[in-house]
């Protein structure tokens, strides 16, 4: 099952209590959830996501990283689930 959750609002003055809503809401699913993995085109994209990104992609993450400074050394395209240099 795959659920992704999605919110959005007109006045930026509540965007802090959606994303908490959206976050609040997230973590009691995944205590009944069966396995932690992550679909990244629908991931969180508030907030430090290296380590979920680094999980998902596991022993091939260090060379993802490698072809990532060979062709993005300064990080350009960082705006997804983005893999850090290294």
């Amino acid at each position: 099952m795959l659920v992704a959750w999605e919110a959005g609002w007109a006045d930026p003055g509540v965007a802090a209590a959606g994303q908490q809503w959206v976050r609040r809401n997230r973590h009691a699913l995944q205590a009944e959830a069966y396995h932690d993995g992550t679909y990244l085109n629908v991931m969180d994209t508030t907030g430090d996501n290296a380590a979920v990104v680094a999980r998902s992609y596991g022993a091939q993450y260090p060379r993802l990283q490698a072809l990532k400074h060979q062709y993005d050394p300064t990080n350009r395209f960082r705006f997804n689930a983005n893999i850090l240099p290294a």
